[in-house]
């Protein structure tokens, strides 16, 4: 994997002109290849003797190459001087923001910092903040042509809770801000409120969260309903307070976008529950639940397509005979050897029926909501349509199945 890394960026970004660049330089440098080959984090890690820098790539760490413990310390402070923060004190945790023109684009990109205290020196991560969308078509996030059909409808009413649930990085801000680029238009009023802003999308009022200061997701929700808005984005309902003002948004005719961290639709339910909403609140206001995980798309340059064996079909629960993707054992130049080009959503969508909103309603309980899921479409159906549709390999599928 590291050798297609070098070999692909080398011609780019010789080892030989960086010996003779600043330090600010090859660390922009540095930035400029994580994000050309899509990764969402950079680590620097120290070490006793030598610290690393490593890639998130389709959500697994890469190796990109080692530091002096020298120049670990170097570009710590440097990223401390460009995020505003104390280049002093190696002890306590900060976080910050970078704003910085990579080499070679004619527009700044953004940068989300932060340090933390280990053995041998400070951590630094940084998050890779997207100022525009890779996509913002649903059907290139994974989507189904009938579920895209499905949310249309939902949303064409402009009222109810859209929650998207899953994990930390499965994309729910991305498929939230899909929503948001299709619904912007001049005759709606369209506000974000966020920690923080990772998308920047013109049309719209954007918003970030200040709780030192005050400024709450519970405030800025009420704020925000003092300026004649139709369509809310609340980056993510994480207490009573924010549950509470989220639902009344919705209860007085908005349309409320939202999130919450759970493992799958039944848990998100049972979360919103625990935060204070009751069963009649939850069955006049959501309109819909995405639970979601991103998986890796096969590159297909360096796979080979086979037929499944009866043990995999056994494990996946696919009848038939389908061909599928198979990963090479070494990657290729076109995925710098990951195997893998993206990521696209694995998804169980919930789109409340009015019989499904009075049983809600009526007898709220983990044994009706498991009876309601039963009948509607899982994540693994999500997995099996993604592999034998050649998008995921069948190693993917076999990692991601439950």
């Amino acid at each position: 994997m590291l050798k297609w890394l070098k070999k692909g960026f080398n011609k780019m970004f010789s080892d030989k002109k960086e010996e003779n660049d600043s330090l600010s330089i090859r660390l922009l440098r540095i930035m400029k290849k994580a994000s050309l080959l899509g990764a969402s984090d950079i680590h620097i890690l120290p070490y006793e003797t030598f610290s690393e820098i490593r890639f998130r790539i389709d959500g697994d760490l890469v190796l990109y190459r080692e530091l002096n413990t020298m120049d670990h310390l170097r570009i710590i402070n440097l990223l401390k001087l460009w995020s505003g923060l104390d280049s002093s004190n190696h002890i306590i945790v900060q976080e910050g923001q970078i704003v910085k023109e990579l080499p070679g684009d004619k527009v700044k990109s953004e940068f989300r910092v932060s340090f933390v205290r280990s053995e041998y020196g400070e951590k630094a991560v940084i998050r890779i903040l997207g100022r525009t969308l890779i996509s913002m078509d649903r059907k290139v996030l994974g989507f189904t042509a009938e579920d895209d059909l499905r949310l249309e409808n939902v949303i064409r009413k402009r009222r109810g809770l859209i929650l998207l649930c899953g994990a930390t990085g499965s994309g729910k801000t991305t498929t939230i801000y899909s929503f948001l680029n299709n619904l912007k238009n001049n005759a709606v009023n369209i506000t974000t409120i966020e920690d923080p802003i990772e998308y920047v999308l013109e049309g719209i009022t954007q918003t970030s969260v200040n709780p030192s200061g005050g400024y709450t997701y519970e405030s800025a929700i009420k704020a925000v309903l003092r300026q004649d808005p139709d369509i809310l984005y609340v980056g993510e309902i994480r207490d009573t307070e924010t549950a509470s003002a989220a639902i009344n948004a919705v209860l007085t005719g908005h349309m409320v976008f939202s999130s919450v961290h759970s493992e799958n639709i039944v848990t998100s339910f049972l979360r919103l529950f625990k935060l204070g909403i009751n069963s009649q609140q939850l069955s006049e206001s959501v309109s819909a639940m995405i639970c979601q995980t991103l998986v890796k798309r096969v590159c297909r340059k360096c796979a080979t397509r086979r037929h499944l064996t009866d043990e995999e079909k056994s494990i996946l629960g696919i009848s038939g005979d389908p061909i599928v993707y198979t990963e090479s054992k070494s990657g290729c130049e076109n995925c710098h050897g990951f195997k893998s080009n993206g990521r696209v959503a694995a998804y169980e969508l919930f789109i409340p029926s009015e019989f499904e909103k009075n049983l809600l309603s009526e007898k709220f309980s983990t044994v009706t909501l498991n009876n309601i899921m039963n009948s509607h479409g899982k994540i693994n159906d999500s997995l099996r349509r993604l592999l034998c549709d050649g998008i995921i390999s069948v190693e993917e599928a076999l990692r991601e199945i439950k």
